[in-house]
C-alpha cells in the first residue's frame, strides 16, 4: 500500500510495499516512481482516474522484472478526501497475484488436456467400430476361400462391405 497526495508526492508506504519495490524511489515527499515501465504507465492512468474521484481497478497486469521473471499484479487506486470532501490524494494497493494466475492457467490447461483425452477416446471409438467390420468381413472372405464350394456372391458382398467401411474410415 502506498499513499500519495494530489501532486502524487509519496506520503506513506507500507513495509510490504518497500519490500516489494525495493529498487523504486520510495522517498517520502518525492513523486511516486516505478522502475517498471509497464507499472508506471498503468499507475499514470489509475492515478488520473482516482484523482477525478473514481475508484479504479486493474484486475491483472503482467510485466517482466529485471530478473526476466514475469509477474502478475492487481492494482487498485482509491481516492481519499480531505475534511472538505475534496480529493486529497490516492491510496494505491498493489497485490502480487502471480501464484493465482499460474493456478488458473494450470487448471485451464488441465481442462484442455481432459477435453483432448475425451476427444481422442471418441476418435478411437469411431475408428475401432469400422475396423471391427473390416475384420469380420475379411474373415468371412477368408472362410469362403477355404471352403470347397466358395460362394462368389457372398465374397463380393463382403468385399463391398470392406470398401464401404474403408470409405467411411477415410471420412473420419
Amino acid at each position: 500500500v502506498a499513499m500519495v497526495d494530489r501532486q502524487l508526492g509519496l506520503l506513506a508506504t507500507s513495509r510490504r510495499w518497500r519490500e516489494t519495490f525495493p529498487s523504486d524511489d520510495n522517498t517520502l515527499g518525492e513523486t511516486l516512481r516505478f522502475s517498471s515501465a509497464a507499472l508506471a504507465t498503468r499507475w499514470d492512468d489509475l492515478s488520473v482516474r482516482a484523482l477525478a474521484g473514481e475508484h479504479s481497478v486493474l484486475e491483472e497486469e503482467t510485466w517482466t522484472g529485471p530478473d526476466g521473471a514475469a509477474t502478475s499484479w492487481r492494482l487498485e487506486a482509491h481516492p481519499w478526501n480531505d475534511e472538505s470532501g475534496s480529493c486529497a490524494g490516492v491510496v494505491l494497493v498493489v497485490e502480487n497475484i502471480t501464484a493465482d494466475v499460474r493456478r488458473h492457467k494450470s487448471a485451464a490447461h488441465e481442462r484442455r488436456l481432459a477435453a483432448l483425452g475425451r476427444m481422442a477416446g471418441e476418435i478411437a471409438h469411431e475408428i475401432n467400430s469400422p475396423l471391427q467390420v473390416l475384420s469380420f468381413e475379411a474373415s468371412a472372405i477368408e472362410g469362403e476361400l477355404d471352403a470347397d464350394d466358395a460362394d462368389v456372391d457372398e465374397m463380393r458382398e463382403s468385399a463391398t462391405a470392406i470398401l464401404n467401411t474403408t470409405a467411411r474410415l477415410a471420412g473420419i
